[in-house]
């Protein structure tokens, strides 16, 4: 019989003391025994010299025994102290926390009544605002109708249809010099209209009413332009001069646009030569555009025309699913007062959750083990709301960042993030239409007729596919890659060739972007546009393309950002200076009541703005005109979505901000700082200085301010210190925002000053800070040893 085996039972492992142990007790008899080993080292060396016989085992173990016990003794003896300490520590907490709730209750008790008073400010001021502008609209209607130039009022949608119904009949028989003289009529209706679209005061539907006719009237001006142009070809011999035999031209230029004719004329063809060399490349220089054309080989272009037409304008881009700025969140949009008063309960709310929650499995925990005691009531009574909160605001700006970027597909321009200046070229080859024949006999004109009567474009698109790219870590021959040259300018050649110097009416800060419009599918693209080259020097655009069409420059909208430095200060006349240092130009502002113009621009490579240095317009005007000048120091509010170097502040608190400095920029000097740009989205710091009209008295040093959604206050830190400090200025009281801590430190006559500030100049103030946005445009460009001063 086999024998049965029987197992032997594993052995339970002993747990050992040090396994037991937590990982702060390790930490505690490691810090004990390394300084106990310092005195028994010590003890030791000592012995050694006293001591002429060796130590027994007895003795050896009587040793170890006492300092054990030294050890366990001096183990408990720190354990005890630390728990000592840990208590004071709680205590002071304890009462440091109940001192801050205290204090944050006051605080909120004079912020809200304080920030509930400048909103009320602010309100009143854009109510003021809403109605004076009504009251322009209202004066420009009636200026419009004491004109009696038989021109509509751009306000009245009926007049304007009526105008474009009257119009309508007419078009198709427009001459050029009647096509001259409308594009005047309607691009000043136009600015006009773009006057009252600007306004704050329209109502949605009003403004979706005058979108609609504006709309209209810009595709009949189009359609105007190309009447005039079917009319001269009309006609080649009345209409066009002969440069030679085959060859006539027509140019005209306007104000709003110029447009150039090249017509190859039909002549009988003569038999065929066969030694007759091929005809060279086409190459046609129009002066008046500065635009040159070199067309393929494989392109005859006998009997077609060649039209190219410069508009000052651009009709096409308000068509664009990305021209307009998308909205922005209502909550985004709330006054300080609202905001704040939502961050309190929240943060009121962090707390309580915090207070009540409890572990659902709390770990078993030794009740004599006072440090642990102390540890997991730690966990649960210390709670930073404050910091939850801005946790959760932050994930919300990051929303809201994501919202307010677009998308768009490949080869489209994102005008969101560039913008077509300059105006519009267009390139279109054209069938000739039909030429009357005269019967000299009978003195008749024939001709025939083909409908509809419109220029019929010459179908042409050359699709060019880029070479591919080698792959990485290959290495070609150089036959292989003189070949693949060869082949690429073979295909270039298909292309035409077109040579541009860019106009003179804009300040080209960066180099533009060459793009072409898409019909179909209505957007601005580059996918037809090759092997683009910029001469910036000389100014100078060459690019090729596989198709005719309307071309444009897009240039990047915030090329001037960051901004480097600005300065807003008030003059002994009752304006209002204010200067922006920006990526390339110097532009200086000057505010008079409601109204305000660029007083001095400095750096600009033309004089393209020249004409609109010192005239006084509405901002929104102003805004208008510097775009169509290139120039871009109005940020959008998805502005950051395409910019590097930024500093976003928290919005709400940044527009109530500059409300603040406009209601005090009449007394005091503001000034950028260098420590704004790491201040956090919730800081902005700026530098600050009452500003006095006598020229004997000299102006004091600033002072640095520091402005949070929760308070403003002057802090003990300059310019030039190696750290900046949140610490207030001795005896700071609270105060809410900026115009309360003003009016809190001043005199009473500037605090009567402050508040009988003129309301026309102060919003307008406020609306050029909050359009230039200075705080989220700062940029930090200040050397370690030296800073630059106004």
């Amino acid at each position: 019989m086999a024998k049965k085996v029987t197992k032997k039972k594993a052995k339970p492992r002993r747990t050992t003391v040090h396994e037991s142990l937590t990982e702060e007790d390790r930490e505690l008899i490691a810090t004990v025994t390394a300084r106990l080993k310092e005195k028994w080292d010590t003890e030791d060396a000592e012995k050694q010299q006293t001591m002429k016989k060796k130590l027994t085992k007895k003795d050896k173990a009587r040793l170890a025994a006492r300092r054990a016990e030294e050890l366990k003794q001096a183990v408990e003896q720190e354990r005890l102290r630390l728990i000592e300490e840990e208590k004071k520590r709680q205590e002071e907490e304890r009462k440091a926390a109940i001192e801050k709730e205290i204090r944050d209750k006051v605080e909120q008790t004079i912020r809200l009544d304080q920030l509930a008073d400048s909103c009320a400010y602010i309100r009143k001021l854009k109510r003021k605002y809403l109605k004076v502008e009504a009251d322009s609209i209202a004066r420009a209607e009636w200026e419009q109708y004491m004109k009696c130039d038989g021109l509509p009022d751009p306000s009245s949608c009926g007049q304007m249809n009526t105008y474009l119904h009257l119009w309508d009949k007419v078009k198709e028989e427009t001459t050029i010099e009647q096509a001259s003289t409308k594009s005047q009529e309607v691009l000043s209706l136009l600015e006009m209209l773009d006057d009252f679209l600007d306004c704050p005061a329209v109502s949605g539907k009003q403004k979706e009413e005058w979108l609609t006719v504006r709309n209209s009237f810009r595709t009949y001006q189009e359609y105007n332009l190309d009447c005039a142009a079917y009319r001269l070809l009309r006609d080649i011999h009345k209409h066009l001069n002969r440069v030679d035999i085959p060859t006539a031209t027509y140019v005209r230029e306007d104000q709003h646009f110029k447009i150039c004719l090249w017509v190859l004329v039909q002549l009988p063809i003569p038999m065929p030569n066969p030694k007759k060399p091929p005809r060279p490349r086409t190459t046609l220089t129009f002066p008046e555009l500065n635009l040159e054309i070199l067309f393929p080989e494989t392109m005859d272009i006998w009997a077609m025309c060649v039209r190219a037409m410069y508009v000052a304008y651009d009709h096409y881009s308000y068509m664009c699913r990305s021209y307009d700025a998308p909205g922005v969140p209502a909550e985004l949009l709330q006054d300080l007062n609202e905001v704040t008063k939502c961050e309190w309960t929240e943060k009121l709310a962090a707390k309580s959750n915090a207070r009540d929650a409890q572990p659902v499995q709390p770990e078993p925990v030794d009740v004599e083990d006072d440090t642990a005691v102390a540890r997991r009531q730690r966990e649960f009574i210390q709670v930073d709301a404050s910091a939850i909160y801005i946790r959760m605001e932050d994930s919300q700006y990051a929303a809201y960042r994501e919202q307010l970027f677009t998308q768009v597909t490949a080869n489209e321009v994102n005008l969101r993030r560039y913008r077509i200046i300059g105006g519009v070229y267009y390139l279109s080859l054209i069938y000739q239409p039909p030429q009357p024949s005269t019967l000299v006999l009978q003195d008749i004109t024939l001709s025939t007729l083909h409908l509809p009567k419109w220029l019929a474009n010459v179908p042409f698109h050359i699709q060019y596919q880029p070479p591919a790219a080698p792959e990485p870590g290959v290495t070609r021959k150089p036959e292989e890659i003189e070949a693949d040259l060869k082949k690429q300018e073979q295909e270039y050649d298909r292309l035409v060739y077109v040579t541009l110097a860019l106009t003179s009416t804009v300040l080209w800060l960066d180099v533009p972007v060459v793009c072409q419009w898409d019909a179909d599918r209505r957007i601005w693209s580059t996918e037809n546009i090759h092997d683009v080259k910029h001469n910036e020097e000389k100014q100078i655009v060459q690019f090729r393309t596989g198709k005719f069409g309307p071309f444009a420059m897009a240039l990047f909208k915030y090329s001037s950002m960051p901004y480097q430095a600005w300065e807003m200060k008030p003059t002994n006349d009752g304006r209002v200076i204010f200067t922006i240092m920006a990526a390339v130009l110097i532009i200086e502002f000057t505010v008079h009541q409601g109204e305000v113009c660029v007083s001095q621009l400095q750096n600009a490579p033309n004089d393209a703005l020249d004409s609109i240095i010192g005239v006084y317009y509405k901002l929104a005007k102003l805004k208008r005109l510097l775009h169509r000048g290139g120039v871009d120091v109005f940020p959008a509010a998805d502005a950051f979505c395409y910019t590097d170097g930024v500093c976003e502040k928290h919005w709400p608190m940044e527009h109530h901000l500059y409300y603040n400095m406009a209601q005090c920029a009449m007394y005091y000097n503001f000034s950028w700082s260098r420590w704004n740009l790491l201040a956090g989205r919730r800081r902005v710091v700026m530098q600050i200085r009452e500003w006095s009209a006598s020229e004997r008295v000299k102006l004091p040093n600033y002072s640095m301010l520091m402005v949070t959604p929760l308070r403003a206050l002057l802090v003990d830190c300059t310019e030039v210190s190696q750290t900046f400090t949140e610490q207030g200025v001795a005896r700071m009281k609270f105060y809410s925002d900026l115009y309360h801590l003003i009016t809190g430190i001043s005199s009473i006559s500037m605090k009567q000053k402050i508040q009988n500030a003129p309301a026309d100049l102060v919003n307008t103030v406020a609306q050029l800070l909050d359009a230039t946005r200075i705080p989220l445009r700062q940029h930090f460009v200040c050397f370690l040893t030296e800073i630059y001063h106004w």
